[in-house]
């Protein structure tokens, strides 16, 4: 397929084959919404939101 991108592993099972697969997921996730919003990843607020009880 034209333009596609093959992401490689290292050999693993159960939880160590997860996560081995979440650092390159989460930035696919991010280049993905990169590409299709302006300002990905930039924070929205400014300032932190603390509530007391």
């Amino acid at each position: 397929v034209a333009g596609a991108v093959t992401l490689a592993f290292k050999p693993a099972c159960g939880l160590a084959a997860i996560f081995a697969m979440l650092p390159v997921a989460q930035r696919l996730m991010i280049a993905f919404a990169d590409s299709r919003v302006e300002n990905a990843g930039t924070p929205v607020r400014t300032t932190k939101i603390t509530r007391s009880e």
